[in-house]
């Protein structure tokens, strides 16, 4: 319930965000803003590693036996400090060259923040991934991107216009709140080595081996859910990056419900396949709530989508993101009500089959945004989207129901076998 409280505020804070930026200074200065968001975020995900996934697989294993041993988690910090750091200096660095491809001086403002926003998001993600795993839900439903977007908002309000560039305060936010997470988590941490004798001994080096396919899928999959708005940033210009980022953000508003229960379920899955334990009532109470968010939301999207996207500035009145919209409500739709099939792979012992599956999906994506953009717009951006993330969810559907006897979208009532 927190998870998805702070989702839905999250979005929230988002949409009134991209209405306020692009009201007070035009669609052109939002797509930058978004832009500099999508490049930060993406290096920021690799900079973790993937021990962020990986911790969520080991902390509810160390919990069930006694603790955690070792210094592991915390050499997962410094080491997630060093590379972010490294990927930030690049950013910044050739912030010229890379706003230039874009076409986006704005962007090339924002990346001069990417030292300091990098860093902030990497520590922040892997210490909320971190309490996830320590079954700390409150705490990890707060520290989110969203939330992030709502203390921008917050601060953006009561500013005078102008008085700070939208992704410099969204820096210092983001290092504000890695400080929080690391504040939360580290203790935590010290807690859990204490208790028993027995306990988990994990060297990091067996972390890594298990982050590493997790994080060629965390990469693959980043770069497939962004290559839609970085292609449109390279092909169409910043106002349209506006116009799809936010028909994109409405039409994900049919995956908050399921991103919310992947977050629970995520470290349930893992502690119910390491003690051989049924998993499926879990997944079928998330198949439910799946099925009517999916169909309700895509319902009041199609028939509401006329009023609310004037409601984000004259510019994004036009018939082009109406049916953009329209386009992404289908592969939203399909995604909510295949469930949690990703996360399902990661946490059994599947992280390398799910790694293949969205290595197979972003190439067709990557594909696709390049053969219809320059033809369709952001409906050819759209199109793209949606039909990877038909392919991928389908192709993990079928690996699931083979290999694992669950079928997602309406489980059965059996144990999750190895």
């Amino acid at each position: 319930m927190w998870v998805l409280a702070a989702k839905v505020a999250g979005a929230g804070a988002a949409y009134w965000l991209a209405a306020t930026i692009s009201r007070a200074h035009g669609a052109a200065a939002y797509g930058a803003f978004e832009l500099a968001l999508t490049l930060a975020g993406i290096a920021a995900m690799i900079g973790r590693l993937g021990l962020d996934g990986a911790w969520v697989r080991f902390l509810p294993e160390a919990l069930a036996s006694g603790g955690l041993r070792g210094q592991a988690a915390q050499k997962s910090f410094a080491l997630v400090f060093f590379a972010s750091l490294v990927l930030a200096g690049l950013l910044s660095g050739f912030c010229v060259p890379i706003a230039s491809a874009f076409d986006s001086p704005g962007l090339e403002q924002g990346l001069r923040w990417a030292w300091l926003a990098v860093p902030s998001l990497s520590l922040l993600g892997l210490a909320a991934e971190m309490l996830r795993g320590g079954d700390r839900l409150r705490a990890y439903a707060w520290l989110q991107r969203g939330t992030l977007l709502l203390g921008v908002l917050l601060v953006f309000l009561a500013l005078p216009d102008g008085a700070v560039a939208p992704f410099a305060l969204f820096s210092s936010v983001a290092l504000l709140a890695a400080l929080v997470a690391l504040g939360l988590a580290l203790p935590m941490l010290r807690s859990q080595e204490q208790q028993g004798e027995g306990g988990l001994d994990l060297p990091l080096r067996q972390v890594l081996r298990t982050a590493a396919p997790m994080l060629l899928t965390a990469a693959t999959f980043e770069l497939m859910s962004w290559a839609d708005t970085l292609l449109c940033g390279v092909y169409l210009g910043e106002a349209d990056v506006a116009r799809y980022r936010v028909a994109f953000r409405l039409a994900a508003l049919l995956t908050l419900g399921q991103t919310a229960i992947n977050a629970a379920l995520a470290p349930r899955i893992a502690r119910a396949f390491a003690s051989g334990g049924d998993a499926t009532p879990m997944l079928a109470q998330a198949a439910r709530w799946n099925w009517t968010i999916a169909l309700s939301g895509s319902a009041f999207l199609l028939l509401a989508g006329g009023w609310v996207l004037p409601w984000f500035g004259p510019e994004y009145a036009d018939v082009d993101t109406s049916l953009t919209l329209r386009i992404l409500l289908v592969g939203a739709a399909f995604n909510a009500i295949s469930g949690p099939v990703l996360t399902l792979m990661n946490m059994t012992n599947a992280e390398r089959q799910a790694r293949n599956i969205v290595l197979v999906a972003a190439g067709l994506n990557i594909a696709l945004n390049i053969a219809m953009i320059p033809r369709l717009g952001m409906a050819g951006a759209a199109w793209a989207t949606t039909i990877s993330t038909v392919l991928w969810n389908a192709m993990a559907l079928v690996w699931v129901r083979r290999h694992r006897g669950v079928w997602s979208p309406f489980p059965t009532f059996k144990p999750i076998t190895k």
